[in-house]
């Protein structure tokens, strides 16, 4: 997957442009991705894309960063949606 970080006066702006060549999950042939961001307790997700495996979501999402020496780092995941099961 793709994405871009730009970081301003106390703030991170993440945007997960796309993905391509994804690993089909479901028995189609196809995934339904979605992206989880987590840091520091702050969680995200963006919209499920159905039946592909070279989404485009284009979507943002503005993280607070604390006031502290140091961080954790940002975690960035690939999920596949599933309606009858749990997520992949």
């Amino acid at each position: 997957f793709f994405f871009a970080l730009s970081n301003t006066m106390g703030k991170l702006q993440v945007t997960i442009l796309g993905g391509k060549r994804l690993s089909a999950k479901d028995m189609n042939g196809y995934s339904d991705p979605y992206i989880k961001v987590k840091w520091c307790g702050q969680k995200f997700k963006t919209s499920t894309k159905h039946k592909t495996l070279n989404p485009t979501w284009n979507e943002t999402f503005i993280i607070s960063i604390p006031d502290a020496p140091s961080h954790p780092p940002l975690d960035i995941s690939v999920w596949d949606w599933d309606k009858h099961t749990s997520d992949e």
